[in-house]
């Protein structure tokens, strides 16, 4: 009996086991992370799969899972990512350590403020990682192929801003945004629940159980790198993450 349990154990525990070891061996490019994507095959030990075999990836922060490249300001803390803490001038991301293929969803809790009130912190799903996280109004955003979804808590009119306080789609660059929702949750220093969803055809983001944006999103084949990214400016805001799960389906 009990080595029956042991064995159902060792077979539950080996797709993850593969999976820390690919991401401890790899380097920090984007270009040589392995390629995670949906695969319903059963796994056994020495089997070939298109990639690696993992459905769900979840992370608390309570420990190191070393799913994750630092850079700039972030660090993990106590349970959660730090992006920036309350410092004039800061930019820290946070890239996972593989790239992610066909549909998926990811899901998060963000808290912003603690503040002088800037500047945002961004969810980023591009081509590859960037090496530069610029501060002050561009979020940690570096200029790239792909998208952004970001949280924004302080006017900048020169980057097209909308408003003090949204959350916004923004494509190759901080100021092309392609659809907005103003709302107050970007700095009131509240954990709010985050899910983004990529259906193969729009990108989906849902604010605390509320959709707040559904937007069609093209040239996504070679986006395969997703990361957070915030800054502060002369304004200042902590932008903290937890309790990150990213889901692949189907």
């Amino acid at each position: 009996m009990e080595q029956t349990y042991l064995r159902r154990k060792l077979i539950l525990l080996f797709p993850i086991t593969i999976l820390m070891m690919g991401l401890f061996a790899q380097k920090e490019s984007g270009q040589n992370a392995p390629l995670l994507k949906y695969d319903d095959t059963p796994v056994s030990p020495g089997a070939r799969n298109t990639g690696t075999p993992v459905r769900l990836i979840t992370d608390t922060f309570k420990e190191d899972s070393g799913l994750w490249s630092y850079r700039g300001t972030a660090f993990r803390g106590e349970g959660t990512m730090v992006l920036t803490t309350p410092n004039p001038n800061s930019a820290g991301a946070a890239w996972l350590k593989a790239n992610v293929a066909g549909h998926w969803k990811v899901s998060f809790r963000y808290k912003i403020g603690g503040g002088t009130g800037g500047d945002g912190l961004a969810f980023v799903w591009v081509a590859g990682p960037s090496e530069a996280v610029p501060s002050g109004g561009y979020l940690g955003f570096e200029p790239a192929e792909g998208y952004a979804v970001i949280f924004d808590n302080f006017y900048n009119p020169e980057l097209n801003d909308p408003a003090s306080n949204y959350i916004a789609l923004v494509k190759g660059n901080i100021t092309n945004k392609v659809a907005s929702f103003e709302t107050v949750k970007t700095e009131d220093y509240n954990w709010h629940d985050v899910e983004i969803k990529f259906t193969g055809e729009k990108l989906v983001v849902l604010l605390d159980r509320v959709k707040v944006l559904s937007e069609s999103v093209d040239g996504t084949d070679p986006l395969r790198a997703i990361g957070f990214s915030a800054s502060t400016g002369e304004y200042t805001n902590s932008h903290i993450i937890a309790n990150v799960s990213i889901e692949l389906e189907p």
